[in-house]
């Protein structure tokens, strides 16, 4: 896969379900024109580390798995 720039318009939390959290995410994409839809969804493990997937709606690519760290 190809790395790509994404430049984020909005984001909103969607839901809270125990230890995972759901934002949607407007962006666009460095060299198109037209927006793209994602959701965001981070989990916490037992051990404390984290998990999160980006999926962008509507979308045969699906799903990308995000690695996280805490700051």
């Amino acid at each position: 896969a190809s790395n790509q720039e994404l430049s984020i318009k909005e984001s909103r939390l969607d839901r809270i379900d125990g230890n995972k959290v759901t934002w949607i995410v407007d962006a666009t994409i460095l060299g198109q024109a037209t927006p793209v839809n994602f959701t965001f969804d981070m989990q916490e493990n037992a051990d404390g580390s984290l998990k999160g997937t980006l999926t962008a709606l509507g979308s045969n690519f699906a799903r990308v798995p995000v690695t996280m760290t805490r700051s």
